[in-house]
């Protein structure tokens, strides 16, 4: 890839980092902040209510993608990761200063909630945007290759969640520690804003503005199994990564008891490491064997991994395994699945179509995966029950393959 190119991505590389650093850190921090905003004797019910806000606040997100896929259809990319990033370090910042419950008593979680509801409104479309950004700049040979480098990104962000929020988790700092993390990471997006703004409009963007090809309902409504295709890819990619990395974890320490938490927060940081390790590999299989083939190969290898953590002892023994072999599959099924996706829909549709499907799929499965996990463990009190839930998003993958399969020919230029 020409030094150029790498340069023009520099600023949507470091937003991406950044972006998804100040969103990940309420995961990570999910214990903390039920025991700070939802005070109860019975921890798993605190628990409950703190993945319900991640919950409630997802359903913003469907908005924030139809405003800002507009947005970046009718007057550019550059303009819609301008503002989504601005929209996201402001709710970070004031959660880094928010009172806990003891303070504000029912206005402290009632705040948490507008503040996340803001930062899921803002965020809705920013990926899809960073991604199509990219996309747009790239030839068909690099593609997967290319996505798979703001997903190292994405990872990157995630990964630094993690590993600031184990730090701070340490014996011997303060319990206001977390807060650093949400201040450094909200200060650091609005550079970033300032650097977003050197960037130069997508080719394809700008031979649109020279066409007169308005998207008819005629072609919207033909394009509806693309929409079901990616509802069903990005929710599996989606929901496995949170029910691995922000469920599976708490499951095991806070309603099982099996495993301590810090020992969990390793593995998952070393999952996640991997995760991030595996996305340039995932690119260059992808462009070698294609996206469709590759992520069938995956997606059948995740089905086998949550069939055996159905085993609770084998889940337990063999903790960093699980963790490690999600994180390798989930990094070569998430750029590749970008790539076939963007594939689907004409260009001149590709920046809604993307956006409004992948973030259905966050809110309808992704987002809502800890929750219903929790709740599946709450209702039936079997310790394997959102484990089931697992095995059942992990094979939504193939089936999205399936209705792609059924569609259509690429429309990418």
């Amino acid at each position: 890839m020409k030094t150029t190119s790498m340069r023009r991505f520099v600023p949507i590389l470091l937003g991406t980092i950044f972006e998804y650093y100040d969103v990940a850190l309420y995961g990570f921090l999910a214990i903390p902040f039920s025991k700070l905003f939802f005070p109860t004797h019975n921890p798993s019910i605190s628990l409950l209510e703190t993945y319900g806000i991640l919950a409630l606040a997802s359903l913003a997100k469907p908005l924030g993608a139809l405003f800002f896929s507009h947005l970046g259809d009718k007057y550019g990319r550059k303009t819609a990761l301008s503002y989504n990033l601005i929209g996201v370090g402001i709710p970070t910042l004031l959660i880094a200063v928010l009172p806990g419950y003891d303070v504000l008593g029912f206005w402290a979680p009632c705040c948490l909630l507008i503040f996340r509801t803001f930062q899921n409104f803002f965020l809705g479309g920013e990926f899809d945007g960073a991604s199509l950004y990219i996309f747009e700049h790239t030839s068909p040979k690099q593609k997967c290759f290319t996505s798979s480098l703001l997903f190292l990104c994405f990872s990157l962000g995630t990964f630094l969640a993690s590993s600031v929020v184990t730090f701070t988790l340490q014996e011997g700092m303060p319990s206001w520690s977390w807060r650093c993390a949400f201040l450094g990471g909200g200060i650091l997006s609005f550079i970033i804003v300032y650097l977003r703004s050197f960037l130069q409009e997508t080719p394809i963007f700008l031979d649109l503005q020279n066409e007169s090809s308005p998207l008819s309902w005629r072609a919207f409504f033909k394009n509806m199994p693309a929409f079901f295709a990616t509802i069903f890819i990005m929710g599996s990619v989606g929901g496995c990564f949170q029910f691995c990395f922000y469920f599976l974890g708490p499951h095991l320490t806070e309603n099982l008891k099996l495993l301590p938490f810090l020992k969990v927060s390793e593995a998952t940081s070393l999952g996640l490491l991997l995760f991030t390790l595996s996305f340039p590999l995932g690119g260059l299989l992808g462009d070698a064997l294609g996206a469709r083939r590759l992520l069938k190969i995956s997606g059948c290898f995740l089905i086998l991994l949550a069939s055996f953590a159905l085993n609770i002892p084998f889940l337990k023994n063999h903790l960093p395994l699980v963790f490690g072999a999600s994180g390798i599959l989930l990094g070569f099924m998430s750029p590749t699945a970008y790539v076939l996706i963007m594939d689907l829909f004409p260009k001149q549709m590709r920046y809604r179509g993307l956006s409004v499907g992948h973030t259905l799929a966050n809110v309808i499965f992704a987002k809502n995966t800890p929750f219903l996990s929790q709740a599946l463990f709450q209702q039936t009190g079997l310790s394997i029950a959102p484990l089931f839930y697992f095995l059942f998003l992990a094979s939504m993958t193939l089936l999205g393959l399936l209705i792609e399969s059924l569609k259509f020919k690429k429309t990418s230029p």
